[in-house]
């Protein structure tokens, strides 16, 4: 209750300032490390809004309609609005997109391989 009355505070006296919550990015109980981890989300916020922003950006002049989702280290997909508040949900999710995302583009790229001698294993 208290972090959301310092949160409104905060917001009425300087309205750009990144505010996080740590009710909102972390549910570990121990004090020190839900501390830490809402210090490092209120540092990334700036960070991952400029980047969110330039992705849409691009996103949009590239015509692409779907959805736009980033990766967390679980693999689950979260919306960018939900990554800029909380973008400590985003740390260590390189390697789940990576899998990811080469897992699909394999998918995407074997029927147009099937017929072409030497896919899979080496045919003499």
């Amino acid at each position: 209750m208290h972090e959301i009355a310092i949160r409104a505070l905060l917001r009425g006296r300087c309205p750009d300032m990144p505010v996080s919550c740590s009710h909102e990015v972390s549910t570990e109980i121990r004090a020190f490390e839900r501390t830490a981890t809402t210090v490092l989300n209120a540092l990334l916020v700036p960070v991952i809004d400029r980047s969110v922003r330039s992705l849409r950006k691009w996103w949009a002049d590239a015509g692409i309609t779907a959805p736009l989702y980033l990766i967390q280290p679980n693999g689950a997909a979260i919306s960018p609005d939900i990554a800029v508040r909380a973008p400590v949900k985003l740390l260590l999710s390189g390697p789940s997109g990576g899998g990811t995302g080469g897992g699909t583009s394999d998918r995407r790229a074997r029927p147009a391989r099937r017929g072409r001698r030497g896919y899979g294993r080496h045919q003499q």
